[in-house]
């Protein structure tokens, strides 16, 4: 007997080494699958929405749970992949009311995401895509900034951050360590801060690093969390629903990670700031984090900080981090 999807011979029946039940699957495959909760169809995540088959969905919406992750199996090993999660606050908490903004979550952004509960927010809807490149980020996130549902709030909740995921086997250790350290730098705190758009908080801690050990990390909290097998996660962003903010966080982060990826680049270099905007700009790859660093950092506006709404200040200015504004 073979597996349906894969081909490879099945152990005889009654011996689970690599038949999974009476699926007709191996089990890498069948960890592809789930059984719907409401109707007990066996489906592709894939075509689910909330680990619910898309019919049931539709008629009951409900939240997947917080511990539901993305499919990975498919993925192209070596591809900077990102996974970005952004945590949401329904004003109005009813439960037609959340069931409507799922749907038209789903609506917008159809089998591009996932919508977890998550304990540490108010009532709230974490919308988190599926891994997929950053070009492609920009086409799903576009789609449901610009006509997304009225009463989700996200900035103006102090519970709501932006998570980005990038996938691990596509980074060295090296590149790791060294973008951990740039972000806990104590000489950068100023500028991550307003980059990120909050100071330190109990969901992403700062802490000082050693680039001997950088690489690795046992607390989930911290500002880039590297607890997780397959992915190095960004937590530092306060959560918002604004396109050119949210394009923002997600530029910065492939911009560093090319940043610190540079052959020759020393830890002092890596380190250093001003380089890291020289950087930005010359390559010109990142135009609303360019755009933003310029209004928020510099106080000179352009086009696209206008287009943003981004009002130009110089934090840059500011004597420490305590006495540094943040508006979305």
């Amino acid at each position: 007997m073979n597996c349906r999807d894969c081909n490879v011979v099945l152990v005889a029946a009654g011996d689970d080494l690599n038949q999974f039940l009476d699926t007709g699957l191996c089990i890498p495959c069948a960890l592809r699958y789930r059984y719907c909760p409401f109707c007990g169809q066996f489906l592709l995540r894939g075509t689910m929405r909330n680990d619910q088959c898309r019919p049931c969905f539709r008629e009951n919406p409900c939240l997947a749970d917080y511990g539901t992750r993305v499919d990975t199996s498919t993925l192209e090993r070596g591809v900077r992949y990102f996974g970005t999660e952004i945590e949401t606050e329904v004003k109005d908490p009813s439960e037609e009311n959340v069931k409507a903004k799922l749907r038209e979550i789903d609506d917008l952004m159809g089998d591009a995401v996932i919508m977890k509960r998550d304990s540490s927010l108010q009532n709230g809807i974490e919308i988190v895509t599926i891994p997929m490149t950053l070009p492609k980020q920009y086409i799903t996130w576009e789609k449901f900034l610009t006509k997304r549902p009225k009463g989700l709030i996200s900035w103006d909740s102090p519970r709501c951050g932006q998570h980005i995921h990038v996938s691990r086997d596509a980074l060295t250790e090296e590149i790791i360590a060294k973008a951990v350290c740039f972000v806990n730098s104590l000489s950068n705190k100023k500028f991550i801060y307003v980059v990120s758009g909050r100071k330190d908080n109990s969901y992403a801690k700062f802490k000082a690093k050693e680039i001997e050990t950088a690489y690795r990390n046992s607390e989930r909290h911290e500002a880039i969390n590297l607890c997780n097998d397959k992915t190095v996660e960004f937590r530092m962003f306060k959560g918002t629903l604004k396109k050119e903010s949210v394009f923002k966080n997600l530029e910065f982060v492939d911009a560093l990670l090319d940043f610190v990826s540079q052959d020759g680049l020393t830890l002092n270099q890596a380190l250093g700031r001003a380089g890291f905007m020289r950087f930005v700009k010359h390559q010109n790859k990142w135009p609303h984090l360019m755009a933003f660093i310029m209004c928020r950092w510099f106080g000179k506006e352009t086009e696209l900080s206008k287009q943003a709404g981004w009002k130009p200040f110089k934090n840059c200015s500011a004597k420490n981090e305590l006495s540094l504004t943040f508006e979305e």
